[in-house]
């Protein structure tokens, strides 16, 4: 069985929730639906990254893998209406932008293992 902690693509997307929870702990008391779904979504992507890898075939790594990747396009849609509401700043956007197009990227990439294994 593979040690999850030790695929690049799951550090990632680990590195990126634990960004995005710091960058929530900003958020009012007003916005609580918004950073609980951005903390949902963003939480569900290495999440589904584990559980596809424990999974003993490459269709259900495949599933798990597509599922994390609508994961991270729900994330970006609401980081971008955190952002056009002026609750995430720009610095934080930018950045989380750029980690979650990296995250998205290694997802999309045709050879799963090549995408999983990178270092």
């Amino acid at each position: 069985m593979i040690d999850i902690k030790k695929l690049y693509i799951w550090q990632k997307s680990s590195n990126l929730t634990h960004t995005v929870y710091k960058v929530t702990t900003s958020f009012s008391r007003e916005f609580f639906r918004l950073k609980y779904k951005i903390l949902h979504a963003c939480a569900s992507i290495p999440a589904l990254i584990a559980e596809g890898h424990r999974r003993n075939n490459n269709g259900e790594l495949k599933y798990y893998l597509n599922i994390a990747i609508d994961s991270v396009v729900e994330l970006q849609y609401l980081l971008t209406n955190g952002y056009e509401r002026g609750i995430v700043t720009y610095s934080d956007y930018y950045k989380l932008t750029e980690d979650l197009n990296e995250v998205k990227n290694l997802l999309s990439e045709r050879n799963e293992k090549e995408a999983i294994n990178k270092k």
